[in-house]
Order: structure tokens, then sequence, then C-alpha cells
């Protein structure tokens, strides 16, 4: 066919379809450039720019189906996030409500989910992090506040209360809400007031007892250790005092008992006239108890008996020395005065008596004589 230059409708026509392939060029340009933006987008995982791509790109050409197909995945893969965003979202809630209320064992598993619902997110890991942090300071808290208490308990049974209050102390400064301490550095207070308490009392009662032993009132003393004693059983000084006091009692009735017998010993002696025992009896006495004063009464009678009678032994001797010689020289007489002397000095001797008369029969006989011759 002939063209015809002047005719308008072909050309209108070419121009329009002219037109549409222009178009279709663009479209198809900007479905592509849509498309590869929702690909890109979708494998960065960034659903909302992915989804408006390829919605874009499904605008452009609706009856395409990689399109449709690509957003029905994504509303798939955004309603399946959202669940596992609201799962997310109540385990970091749960953990950290339990991480508030200190339950640091069931909040981890609770962030261990999170952690597993979203492997990038670093908030659960790092509150996991700190739980086994706090924990691992809560463990050592825990091992230093049982040896603490472990040693104030040890000291406190030995009775070593400053060591003791420093350890529980020491164990109410790692867990200061823990009341076991603080009841037991009260009770030790307790203890330490009524230990001063008890160790005046104790003193007090050593003190006094003391005082009476050297006074040697020893039953009063015993007493009082006694006391001292009930107020501490353990104490060895009482014990010892009352063993020594309880001694000196029993040497104390000893010499008593010695003393009484020889007292009773000397004057016994000095009712038989023995005065040589009896001062020796007395002079024993007196050196058991220097201080009694009847031993050395007697012992200054019974020298004094004992003086008189040896001087009265010197004249007696003298005075029969005298009369035997006067005798021997058969001075009668004179023997018989002298005799006679010595009889008046000690009368209860025979031998002058005997003397006396012999002379006197003597004497009578020669005078007899006389008067017959």
């Amino acid at each position: 066919m002939q063209q015809k230059p002047s005719e308008k409708y072909p050309i209108d026509k070419a121009a329009e379809i002219n037109k549409i392939l222009a178009k279709q060029k663009s479209e198809a340009s900007q479905y592509t450039l849509a498309i590869e933006k929702g690909d890109k987008a979708l494998a960065s995982g960034n659903y909302s720019p992915a989804l408006l791509a390829f919605r874009e790109a499904l605008s452009i050409k609706p009856a395409e189906k990689y399109p449709q197909e690509k957003i029905t995945e994504i509303n798939s893969a955004i309603e399946s996030q959202k669940k596992i965003d609201e799962k997310y979202i109540t385990a970091v809630n749960t953990g950290d409500q339990l991480f508030d209320a200190k339950v640091y064992k069931l909040a981890v598993v609770a962030y261990s989910e999170a952690a597993d619902l979203k492997k990038n997110e670093k908030y659960p890991q790092e509150q996991i992090g700190k739980i086994n942090k706090l924990l691992d300071e809560a463990r050592s808290a825990d091992e230093n506040y049982s040896q603490a208490i472990s040693e104030g308990d040890n000291y406190f049974t030995n009775l070593k209360y400053t060591e003791a209050v420093a350890s529980y102390k020491k164990a109410s400064g790692i867990k200061s809400s823990e009341a076991y301490p603080k009841t037991q550095i009260e009770k030790i207070n307790e203890l330490i007031a009524g230990q001063t308490k008890l160790e005046a009392d104790y003193q007090a009662a050593i003190v006094a007892a003391d005082k009476l032993f050297t006074a040697q009132k020893y039953d009063d003393a015993i007493a009082g250790y006694k006391k001292a004693l009930e107020l501490r059983p353990a104490e060895k000084y009482p014990t010892d005092k009352i063993t020594e006091t309880e001694k000196l009692i029993a040497d104390l009735k000893n010499q008593q008992e010695a003393y009484d017998k020889a007292v009773a010993d000397g004057d016994r002696y000095v009712s038989e006239k023995d005065y040589s025992n009896s001062l020796n009896a007395y002079t024993n006495a007196s050196a058991l108890k220097p201080s009694e004063a009847y031993a050395k009464q007697r012992i200054s009678e019974v020298k004094a008996i004992l003086d008189k009678d040896k001087a009265e032994g010197e004249r007696y001797l003298e005075a029969v020395t005298e009369a035997d010689k006067l005798l021997t020289e058969m001075k009668y007489t004179a023997a018989l005065a002298s005799y006679q002397r010595a009889s008046a000095i000690k009368p209860a001797e025979k031998y002058p008596q005997e003397q006396v008369v012999k002379i006197n029969q003597q004497l009578a006989e020669q005078k007899k004589l006389e008067e017959d011759y």
C-alpha cells in the first residue's frame, strides 16, 4: 500500500503506539527496579520496605505472580515474626520481673528462651551475663558468710567472745539482712555484761575469803571460797585455797590435840610431883602453841618448884653429908642435929629419919651404960 503523507490517522496511530511502547518499557524498568529492591530488602530481612517494593511491582504489573507470591511470603513471615516478637517480649518481660524479684535461676530460663527466639538480640544475653555475675557474687558471698558464721560459732563455743563478735560482724556485713549474726552479737553482749558482773562478784568473794583466811577464820574462809567457786566452778585458785585451808584446819586440830595432850601430861606429872617430866611436857606444849599463856605459866611455876627442889636438895645433901661425917666421927649429938635438919628439909626422905632413930638408940644405950657404970 502506498503511504499517503498527508493522511493524519496513521501518523496518530503510530504516535500512539510509540507512546504505548515507551510506557511499557518504563513500566518494565520500574517493575524490574521494584522487584530488585524488594528482593534485596527481603534478603536483608527488612520486610516493610520489601513489602512496599513488591506491592509497587504488583501495581505496575498486577498480573505478575512473583510479586504476589513474595507479598504472601512476606505477610506470612511478618505474621511469624510477630508471633516470635510477642513470645520474645513475653520472655523478656518475664525475665525482667524475675530479675527484679531476684529469682535469678528462673530469670535465666526466661532470658534463654528470649535469646533462642532472637539470637541477634544482645539484651537477653547481657542479662544472663549479669545474672551469672550476680550468682557468682552471691555464691562467693554465701561461702564467705558461711565461713564467717562458722568461725563465729566456733569462737562462741570456746568462749572467745571478742573474736566471735568480729566474725559475726563480718558475716553481717556480707549479708546485712540476716538476723542470726545480729542475734548472736546481742547474746554475746549480754553474756559479756553478765561476765563483768560475775567477775566483780567473784573477785569480791575472793577478797572477802582471803581476808578471813588472813584473820585465821578458816571455816568462814572456806565458805567464802566455796561461794567464789559457785560463781566460777573452773577456777583453780578457790579450789586450791579450800584444800590449803582444810589442811590448815586439820593441822591445827592435830596441833590442838597434841597441845592438849602435852598440857594434860604436864598437869598429871605435877600432880605426881614429877616436875622434870612435867617441865618437858609443858615445854612441848608451848612449842606447839607459843601464843598460849597456860603452858608458859606452868613452865614458870614448875621451874620455880624445880629451882626450889634443887636448892633444898643441895641443902639436904649438905646436911646428910655433914651428918654422915659427924656420925663417922661418933659425934652423935651434932650428927643428930644435922640429920634432923636434913629431915626437916625433906620430910619424905627415910634415910635421915632412920639415922635419927639409930643415933637416938645409940645415945640411949650410951646413957644407960654411963648410968650403970
